[in-house]
């Protein structure tokens, strides 16, 4: 148990450092919307970010987990775009 415990921490930092890249990203992104003067919501990304993470995951019994993982992610960065963006 304590090495499994162990592994899920080391994956967990990971996911961590990954998601905070990703937010970093997020950051330019949100430069370039308003210099562009474009929305926050951009529905076509939004599907194909979905349809792509679909089709990465390797075992079919985890996806309805890491769609909806997926949908947090993407509802967070928009919140956060939102509040940086003033809307």
């Amino acid at each position: 148990m304590e090495q499994a415990r162990r592994q899920i921490d080391e994956l967990d930092q990971q996911i961590v450092a990954l998601l905070e890249k990703r937010m970093k990203v997020v950051e330019q992104v949100i430069a370039i919307k308003q210099a562009q003067t474009r929305e926050i919501l951009d529905s076509e990304r939004e599907e194909k970010v979905m349809e792509k993470v679909t089709n990465h995951v390797k075992h079919p019994q985890y996806r309805p987990c890491i769609q909806s993982i997926y949908e947090e992610i993407l509802k967070c960065s928009k919140e956060y775009q939102a509040s940086k963006m003033g809307k």
